[in-house]
């Protein structure tokens, strides 16, 4: 079977059936559309810098791999995922990276609420590694917003 030949059709073909219930021309078809699908998976990852390799911040023994839109652990066991898109912003490689290495990214701007209003905050990680926003100091200004005179 040649791999040059084989196409989403024969994909969906094969789905229909447990891969032990394949013919050996469908487990030959099965076994190259897995290989394409792995190939080009493993392809999508994003990298932060050349060679730069995160350690993981929860198990300390992965390693943070960048996706499209996640950045995971390489620790299957650990489970880390930082999902990129949070209050309607999306964050980069490089606030990612900033989480994972110094606890919280730098003040991010923008981020909206349910209710479509703005606001400005650092992301940082709650004790069990869930992503939270972390709000600057109120500054003076602020503060007297509603209050007494």
């Amino acid at each position: 079977m040649d791999a040059g030949k084989v196409t989403d059709h024969h994909a969906l073909i094969i789905t229909e059936c447990l891969p032990g219930e394949l013919s050996d021309d469908e487990r030959k078809i099965y076994d190259i559309v897995a290989a394409q699908i792995t190939e080009e998976l493993l392809q999508v990852q994003v990298s932060v810098t050349d060679g730069e390799r995160l350690p993981c911040p929860k198990c300390q023994s992965g390693r943070i791999l960048f996706y499209p839109k996640v950045a995971k652990c390489s620790n299957v066991d650990c489970g880390l995922t930082v999902f990129r898109s949070k209050g309607e912003k999306q964050l980069t490689d490089n606030q990612i990276a900033d989480l994972v290495i110094k606890g919280k990214t730098s003040l991010i701007k923008g981020f909206k609420n349910k209710d479509g209003k703005t606001f400005d905050a650092h992301v940082t990680f709650d004790k069990d590694f869930r992503t939270v926003y972390e709000f600057p100091p109120r500054t003076d200004k602020a503060k007297g917003k509603g209050g007494r005179r």
